[in-house]
């Protein structure tokens, strides 16, 4: 029984971003740090308020990492 000859699969030349993808990848960038940045913003670390959360709910013993 005869096979077929297998044939290797073309190589792709690596694509070069036109004006168009550095474009989105620009915006894509951007949106990233303007999302990273909103949230240090709105929502910046407060220890103390957590340890006051933590006080209520659990006994001194189990709050005292902070």
């Amino acid at each position: 029984m005869s096979r077929a000859p297998v044939r290797a699969r073309p190589r792709r030349r690596p694509q070069r971003l036109g004006i168009a993808g550095l474009e989105r990848r620009l915006i894509g960038l951007s949106a990233l740090a303007a999302m990273v940045f909103a949230a240090l913003l709105l929502a910046p670390d407060q220890p103390q308020a957590q340890a006051e959360i933590c006080q209520r709910h659990n006994g001194a013993a189990a709050c005292r990492i902070w």
